[in-house]
């Protein structure tokens, strides 16, 4: 038992001893592999940091094997995305040459030189793999080709309007082609160019085929016939004119539709006539053999004409002339040039329905915006602007002048909008506007508001002191209040047994509103109605929540600065001062010693609001008077005589809003609007002084031509639009009192209204 026992306690021990000696291999091993992972570790992290170095240092786009092997060289250039271009052009623009260090490779630099190719967007150089780079190219697509006639050469053009390369006109003979005599410029979009292409697309959206051709209006010829393209399949040239040609378009369509036979056997189609389409064709046949000689008198005319071969085909924008006796020669071939007139009078009828003008009579400048309505509101489809030269301060001082200006406005009006003008909404401001709020209170008949209670309630409200030199231009409701319920908008059809109202009467001068429906009844135009024009901008620039929150507009115009605060949606103040961008372009002239025309341009392309936000001091050439040297003056300058009258502007505007209490009433802060507000820094310095947010107000949300009326100096006249559109909406009604053609008309008004009151 012992002997066995000794022999287990023995076995135990060398097994105890070879697991001992295991355990103490399989430590090594796992240290060993330890150290290992820390090394590969360590190599790693070493690796990174060098090339991050590298990233840090500019080789960003250095690859993996030039860094590991500074001497490895390029073999291989693989080109992605051309199609028009060739590859090897490409690779030889990177100007990189086989067996260069990678290393020493400059990838960015490589990249911009691609892109340089006149064909190529964007471009990218990157490595691909173990010596070989990778170019991935973006090329510019051609919409159309453009015909520069001066130069006779053809450039492909973006559909930006960017004209990028010189090309063939036969490889591209399915894009549009575009016509122009005068120079473009190339590498940057073509305001023309793009107008163009958009022509393009809406003679298609009106079912006219679209054209192969189209000619680009010469802007340095304003006889020029404007835009012109010629109909598919030989077909006649239409001429358009310059003014957008959206509905001359649409009446092309229909007349193509109601007269094909005679529209397609026309050679020119004109358009450009407001109630009619002139179709002319030429018919050329061989003279005969033998011809009368023409008389003496006849040969006399001719000579003096220098027809030498006989009357001329005339131009398609003159009627034709004909000189009786005038024969061409037995050799000559005689040219017939028929014109057929299209009435198309009816056609316009019902368009000019849905018009509405807006008459700015400002200034510097009179204005005259055309306004078509849709379902959504309305789009701008005519404007005419013209220097004023009969107002000073918002008043009008000369009366002719005054006529002149609105005739020359309107008349480019109706030529752009292609419609005849005859009533307008016109705007009314000057110092001598005066703004005031009253109460009223009234019972209310049946313990329900009906619109006799709310017109008595505004009667009542009305019923204050104003002197017999004044007329009271607007009523506007800010308030109703029933049984000591405020904050009503509209009380109509409410119940309750009082009815207050809290109103905002402006009033003008009898004579000055009186001059300006003078103007209008002289130039031809019947006026709607006379607007304030601050409450007009407002229509054009405000927001709702902007008007609701509270918020000033402070519209600068040429002799005027208008001020309007509103809050909780209604007119709070009205005010204006004799002060506007006239005395700022008469500062610049008086300081400056140059003409005021010269001035008003100096204003508007270099001035700023102060000198502080002058990026840099420029030398600027001013021109001066009596013939004298142009000189060179500092921008500094200039912007050192601005500085002290937009100060004065922009402190006397704010000292109207302290008087009127409503300094803390505008947490929506200030809108600046008016032609003076487009004036570099007015509203950085506009929030110094007001001490709150300041922003520029443009048109908004209005359709057509908004690109064009989207500038301050417009928000006047499209206001007008609106607030005319606004009256015509069914079952709404105006917050503007309507005028009356005479005092009879008024009294008879007023007694149907109370009689139906009494009795109804």
């Amino acid at each position: 038992m012992t002997v066995q026992r000794r022999g287990k306690t023995r076995l135990e021990r060398e097994r105890k001893a070879t697991r001992a000696r295991a355990h103490s291999h399989y430590a090594r091993v796992r240290r060993l592999r330890a150290t290992r992972a820390q090394r590969r570790t360590a190599g790693a992290l070493a690796f990174a940091g060098a090339f991050a170095l590298g990233i840090a240092a500019g080789g960003a786009d250095i690859p993996f094997w030039a860094v590991l092997d500074p001497s490895a060289g390029v073999a291989q250039i693989s080109v992605f995305g051309h199609e028009r271009v060739d590859a090897r052009e490409i690779a030889g623009r990177t100007g990189i040459e086989s067996d260069v260090a990678a290393a020493a490779l400059d990838l960015a630099a490589a990249s911009e030189r691609v892109q340089s190719h006149p064909w190529v967007r964007a471009a990218r150089v990157r490595p691909a793999g173990d010596r070989e780079l990778l170019v991935i190219v973006e090329e510019r697509e051609p919409v159309a080709v453009l015909h520069a006639q001066a130069t006779d050469s053809f450039w492909a053009v973006e559909a930006d309007g960017t004209l990028f390369a010189p090309v063939a006109v036969e490889a591209f003979p399915s894009l549009l082609r575009l016509e122009t005599g005068s120079p473009l410029n190339r590498g940057e979009p073509q305001a023309l160019v793009v107008e163009a292409l958009a022509l393009a697309d809406r003679i298609e959206a009106h079912g006219i085929p679209r054209p192969d051709a189209l000619a680009l209006p010469d802007e340095g010829d304003p006889g020029a016939l404007g835009w012109r393209f010629r109909l598919a399949d030989h077909g006649p040239e239409i001429v358009l004119g310059r003014t957008p040609p959206d509905k001359r378009l649409a009446r092309l369509a229909a007349l193509l539709v109601a007269r094909p036979v005679a529209a397609r056997s026309a050679e020119r189609i004109d358009m450009r006539f407001r109630d009619r389409a002139i179709l002319r064709t030429a018919d050329t046949t061989p003279a005969p053999e033998a011809q009368p000689s023409p008389s003496r008198g006849a040969s006399a005319e001719c000579s003096a004409r220098g027809w030498e071969n006989g009357p001329p085909r005339e131009e398609a924008d003159h009627e034709p002339a004909v000189v009786r006796g005038c024969a061409a020669p037995p050799t000559a071939r005689v040219t017939v040039d028929s014109v057929t007139p299209i009435e198309m009078g009816d056609w316009n009828m019902a368009r000019n329905e849905g018009l509405m003008v807006g008459l700015d009579i400002g200034t510097t400048k009179i204005c005259a915006i055309v306004a078509e309505r849709t379902a959504v509101g309305v789009d701008i489809v005519g404007i005419g602007t013209h220097p004023s030269r009969g107002l000073r301060k918002g008043v009008v001082v000369d009366i002719e002048a005054t006529v002149d200006s609105i005739k020359a406005a309107v008349e480019e009006a109706e030529l752009m909008a292609d419609c005849e003008i005859t009533a307008v909404y016109a705007g009314i401001a000057g110092s001598h506007i005066r703004g005031i709020n009253s109460h009223g209170v009234v019972a209310v008949k049946d313990r329900e508001v009906r619109e006799g209670d709310i017109k008595r309630v505004i009667d009542a409200a009305k019923a204050v002191a104003i002197p017999m030199d004044r007329e009271v231009i607007h009523v506007i409701p800010q308030e109703f209040i029933i049984d000591d319920q405020d904050g009503i908008r509209e009380p109509l059809g409410m119940s309750g047994v009082r009815l207050e109202a809290k109103i905002h009467i402006v009033t003008a001068a009898v004579t000055s509103a009186q001059n300006v429906v003078k103007c209008a009844n002289k130039a031809g135009l019947d006026v709607i109605d006379i607007v304030l024009e601050p409450l007009a901008s407002a229509e054009a620039v405000l927001a709702r929540d902007e008007r609701d929150l509270g918020v000033c507009l402070v519209d600068i115009g040429g002799g005027t600065t208008d001020i309007a605060v509103f809050q909780d949606g209604s007119i709070k103040s009205t005010s204006v001062l004799g002060i506007g961008g006239f005395h700022l372009t008469n500062d610049i002239a008086v300081g400056l010693r140059t003409p005021f025309d010269e001035a008003e341009r100096i204003k508007k392309k270099f001035g700023v609001a102060s000198p502080r936000y002058l990026a840099s001091d420029d030398v600027i050439s001013v021109p001066s008077v009596g013939g004298r040297q142009p000189r060179e003056v500092s921008r500094k300058i200039l912007c050192e005589i601005i500085e002290p009258r937009v100060e004065e502007i922009l402190f006397l505007a704010r000292q109207e809003i302290v008087k009127a209490g409503l300094e803390d009433k505008i947490p929506s802060g200030v809108v600046l609007t008016g032609g003076a507000s487009a004036l570099a820094g007015m509203p950085e310095f506009a929030e110094e002084t007001f001490e709150a947010p300041v922003r520029r107000g443009a048109p908004t949300q209005i359709g057509g031509l908004q690109d064009v009326v989207r500038s301050p100096m417009y928000a006047t006249g499209v206001g007008l639009v609106v607030f005319g559109n606004r009256q015509r909406e069914p079952g709404g009604h105006s917050r503007f009192r309507m005028r009356d053609d005479s005092i009879f008309r008024r009294v008879r008004q007023r007694m149907r209204d109370w009689f139906y009151g009494e009795f109804e």
